[in-house]
């Protein structure tokens, strides 16, 4: 009996083991330097349109035999500035402030994948919870999965309404609020990212 629980035990150590190393070979760390995150935003009606670069600050990759199955970012808020032509320091400032992302008290934003369902070869679909402001929300992408070298490329691009994380100033429901109908901001913010891992 002694010599079953033994060997049942040994058994059970060594699956963690093998499974945590399992882990640490399939977790690919993100190259901050290379990757980009790119947004765009604009006026309801067209009128002005900014955008912009948030940094990555750390991030990975979870990939078994080529395919994507997880993975998880975090975004340095701090760093949101704005590089079209019109743009100046006055509007990171604004983006930065409570009226936007109120980066003093909330310096950091992540997105963690949960679920990966494969479309076609390297393609995928994701589901994953986007963290902005404290708030939570889900979202859903379309990912494309590369092998770039001894390295991986992950890229998408997809929309979120900025009110479901309380980004709500001169947001398409407040108009009333706003004496110049024109001025509102459209809710919708696009993203195109660019994950590549060391």
């Amino acid at each position: 009996m002694k010599t079953h629980i033994l060997f049942v035990a040994t058994l059970v150590v060594s699956s963690i083991v093998n499974a945590q190393s399992m882990l640490s070979t399939n977790q690919f760390e993100m190259d901050t330097s290379k990757s980009v995150l790119n947004w765009h935003g604009s006026s309801l009606f067209q009128i002005n349109d900014h955008n912009g670069t948030v940094q990555f600050s750390s991030g990975y990759l979870k990939i078994e035999n080529g395919q994507l199955w997880g993975g998880s970012f975090e975004v340095d808020m701090t760093t949101i500035h704005a590089i079209d032509g019109g743009a100046n320091g006055e509007l990171d400032k604004h983006l930065k402030n409570a009226d936007f992302f109120d980066v003093t008290k909330y310096p950091t934003a992540w997105l963690s994948i949960q679920k990966v369902n494969p479309i076609e070869k390297d393609t995928y679909e994701v589901e994953a919870n986007l963290n902005i402001k404290g708030i939570t929300k889900p979202v859903l992408f379309v990912a494309k999965l590369q092998s770039v070298g001894t390295n991986w490329q992950l890229s998408t691009r997809f929309i979120i309404d900025r009110t479901r994380w309380n980004i709500i100033y001169a947001s398409k429901g407040s108009e009333i609020m706003n004496p110049i109908k024109n001025y509102s901001i459209s809710d919708a913010i696009k993203f195109e990212v660019t994950v590549i891992t060391r």
